[in-house]
């Protein structure tokens, strides 16, 4: 997984925005096809999802299995993100 996509996971939307702003890699996939835009929508985090979204990260990609951060975040019930997506 890359920084991005971990800074996703975790949570922290400064560390993230950082990474964007020096040049990370938005589609940038870990080893089971999850963006960072996956890994925020399934824990959650919409100031990062929200983040995401301005810099352009595709809402529609796919993992391995097809699952859009879209599905993981209805999965786990993130109403607020969701709708966001």
């Amino acid at each position: 997984a890359t920084a991005l996509i971990l800074a996703a996971q975790a949570g922290h939307e400064a560390v993230a925005r950082l990474l964007l702003q020096r040049g990370a890699n938005i589609n940038a996939q870990a080893t089971g096809g999850e963006t960072a835009l996956h890994k925020a929508a399934q824990n959650g985090y919409l100031d990062i999802v929200s983040l995401l979204l301005a810099y352009g990260a595709p809402v529609d990609t796919g993992d391995e299995e097809q699952w859009t951060p879209l599905r993981y975040a209805a999965r786990e019930g993130h109403s607020d993100v969701a709708r966001l997506l």
